[in-house]
């Protein structure tokens, strides 16, 4: 039986127009599951962005220029995060808006993004943050990481090769099965009441190499974390006896523990519970029921930044200390508050100058023999320092075994010159009174010039900062020192004024100090003889 010719016709266009159908149903599937892929990858690289700048945060905030760099990165990436779960989404595979989105508005945000952070380069080398350069450098590589994926996202949609993105969307299966060494290994505290995912969470960390303790309840765990220090807590909410938020809040009250990161193990039906956790302190959170892949990734993430956070802090103290050592306090707070340090004219400052006598005979006797002459010198400044500091007097600088110092100057004690006086004294019957290791003496004497009056003082230096005074006060107190009486504080009479009332046992001398044209009298300060007038 013959079939009708048009109907052979109308079977083959039903057929073929079936057949591109089911081709345009595989292709939105296949873009759909793409699309969500990519949005755990975009959302990963910006809240990972998010996350670095909150490490910064306390570090730059007193630099103004650096905490407006990184307020601008913070933001942005905020946008990106929460636009990217906008506008990424697997009802938006069809047409070509999404990648109008992705391409414009994404690129946008980014390039405020990577501008800012080559601003923090630049920043931290002006305004000396040179210890947070990794950090810095990580947000770029983090921009640059976002960028590449939106790059690849606004042409992946707009290509016509499904197989691409197929192939790309059907390769995440490998994901579950991680079998790489954990990044950063640690001491890890599990809190769980259910006994079976307690034992799964904590099977799995043990096999990445971590130290691993478990705890049935929010009292377990708060007992554990009081008795023994961890790098890293995973916590349940719904606990008996203490529960997650109290565990997150106990945590967050103690100075000790504060920073502690914690990751909140929890079903996806509880965001309120997630949200207010990650609100009160929380670090991240594992879904339940958990993949292994996210419980890694989200565990070295976790470990990873407290490392980069305790180099950074342990940076931040050494640097602080490093500062402290060389510069008055107050100049450390104005030079990281503004970047830099304005020069003053300040008036009333006793400046007092030391130098040990003959000590370059002492260097020539043991020239062969240097470390003897850098620990008897370093003794001495030490010894110098310390008087100097208990009486409030800043120690300025030392010029080969010369020592200088000034009172009244930033943090003024009640009476500069009268502190200056007291150190001078100290110093010379310390120095005098130097023996070796046998116990014989060293024969040391020192030799002291000190002056009141007005000085200009300032920053000098860029790779290696020197505090320095200038003025003819400066010059003053030298000449006095190089050209006074040995043994003796040696006082212009600016400044003996301000203590004759409280000295006796001076004796004077008229002494032509160089670069002055008319001669002037000098009091002259010898500890042996010196008696304070209450």
């Amino acid at each position: 039986m013959s079939t009708d010719p048009s109907v052979k016709s109308r079977r083959s266009v039903q057929s073929a127009a079936s057949a591109t159908s089911e081709g345009r149903g595989s292709e939105t599937r296949c873009r759909r599951r793409y699309i969500v892929r990519r949005r755990h990858e975009l959302l990963a690289v910006f809240n990972t962005l998010v996350d670095m700048t909150s490490l910064l945060d306390g570090k730059v905030w007193k630099c103004r220029p650096a905490a407006r760099a990184l307020a601008a990165i913070k933001k942005h990436g905020r946008i990106l995060a929460a636009d990217t779960r906008a506008v990424v989404r697997p009802g938006n595979a069809e047409g070509d808006a999404l990648a109008k989105a992705v391409n414009h508005d994404f690129r946008n945000h980014l390039t405020v993004i990577l501008g800012n952070a080559d601003d923090l380069r630049r920043i931290a080398s002006k305004f000396f943050l040179e210890d947070y350069l990794d950090e810095i450098n990580q947000l770029r590589v983090l921009g640059h990481q976002a960028l590449e994926l939106v790059d690849g996202t606004a042409t992946q949609l707009r290509s016509e090769v499904p197989g691409y993105l197929r192939g790309r969307a059907e390769g995440a299966s490998g994901l579950e099965f991680p079998t790489a060494p954990a990044l950063v290994t640690g001491r890890i505290l599990v809190a769980e009441d259910h006994e079976g995912i307690r034992e799964q969470i904590c099977g799995f960390l043990r096999e990445q190499k971590h130290f691993v303790e478990e705890a049935s309840n929010g009292r377990e765990a708060l007992e554990a974390l009081n008795a023994r220090p961890f790098d890293l807590v995973l916590t349940d909410i719904a606990m008996p006896e203490v529960d997650g938020f109290g565990v997150i809040e106990q945590l967050k009250s103690d100075r000790g523990l504060e920073d502690l990161p914690v990751i909140v193990i929890s079903g996806n039906s509880d965001l309120r519970g997630i949200t207010r956790c990650i609100e009160m302190g929380a670090e991240d959170y594992l879904p339940k029921p958990y993949s292994p892949a996210i419980l890694k990734a989200r565990v070295d993430n976790s470990l990873e930044k407290k490392r980069l956070r305790d180099i950074a802090e342990h940076q931040h103290r050494r640097y602080d200390e490093l500062l402290h050592a060389i510069l008055p306090n107050p100049v450390v707070d104005e030079l990281i508050r503004d970047g830099t340090v304005r020069p003053r004219r300040v008036e009333g400052v006793a400046v007092i100058f030391a130098d040990i006598v003959s000590f370059t005979r002492f260097c020539n006797y043991h020239e062969t023999r240097p470390e003897i002459v850098v620990q008897h010198l370093g003794t001495m400044f030490e010894a110098w320092e310390s008087m100097a500091s208990e009486l409030k007097v800043q120690k300025i600088k030392t010029i080969g075994d010369a020592f200088m110092a000034a009172a009244g100057l930033l943090d003024s004690p009640p009476d500069a010159v009268l502190s200056c006086v007291r150190l001078g004294l100290k110093m010379i019957e310390y120095t005098q009174g130097l023996v070796d290791d046998h116990s014989r003496p060293l024969g040391f004497d020192l030799r002291v010039g000190l002056h009141w009056g007005t000085v200009v003082c300032g920053v000098l230096g860029r790779s290696q900062f020197l505090f320095d005074l200038w003025g003819d006060t400066v010059n003053i107190a030298s000449r006095l020192e190089s050209q006074g009486r040995p043994g003796c504080v040696n006082l212009s009479p600016a400044a003996w004024s301000h203590v004759s009332s409280r000295v006796r046992g001076e004796e004077r001398a008229v002494c032509q100090l160089r670069g002055k044209p008319d001669p002037i009298e000098i009091v002259q300060l010898d500890p042996r003889r010196v008696k304070w007038i209450a």
